[in-house]
């Protein structure tokens, strides 16, 4: 037996409120992806959200090398308070 890691979006609780239906749907698409991978054996992958496509990547791939947020997104978030 795998060892198998439950992640939640839980990103409406960052903004302060319910879950959004759009909130709801996101986190079904990436509890069915997981529960797939499961089934299917699987291992060593995560659901990832690329573009409007919810996929498994692998592991490796996911923490290979360091990703940065774009600059003008920073300054967004500056200006919002965040």
């Amino acid at each position: 037996m795998s060892d198998v890691t439950v992640s939640v979006d839980e990103s409406y609780v960052e903004r302060g409120g319910s879950p959004t239906p759009a909130d709801r749907l996101l986190a079904t698409q990436f509890g069915v992806a997981a529960v797939t991978a499961v089934h299917d054996g699987a291992s060593g992958t995560m659901t990832a959200l690329d573009g409007y496509e919810v996929r498994l990547i692998s592991l490796d791939d996911a923490t290979n090398g360091i990703r940065t947020v774009p600059k003008a997104l920073v300054d967004v978030a500056t200006t919002l308070g965040g």
